[in-house]
């Protein structure tokens, strides 16, 4: 069977002038065909993906107002009152021993 289906691998088809032109006139008429094909699907694509980059913007503008909504965390309301206060990171309490 193998030799069936692989009987122009010893044999060089030679081609008339004609056939070439045959050949080349049919491929390019094939591609033709396919380009209208594929201009509408390239369309398609086109959309899905500007569909896709609307998805993703909305997305990320709804994680923007989300981290505004939120309260800081308890350590950063720390920090915060103690820079309000006066006790600033450059500032440090002297150090003492505790007592037993």
């Amino acid at each position: 069977m193998s030799e069936e289906t692989n009987n122009h691998q010893g044999q060089e088809e030679i081609l008339t002038p004609e056939e070439i032109a045959k050949r080349k006139k049919d491929l390019i008429k094939f591609y033709k065909d396919q380009i209208e094909l594929l201009k509408p699907q390239n369309e398609y694509y086109d959309l899905l993906a500007t569909i896709e980059e609307s998805k993703l913007r909305r997305l990320v503008a709804m994680m923007r107002v989300g981290q505004l909504m939120v309260p800081p965390d308890s350590s950063e309301n720390e920090v915060l009152d103690r820079t309000a206060q006066g006790e600033g990171e450059g500032e440090k309490k002297e150090r003492t021993l505790k007592k037993s």
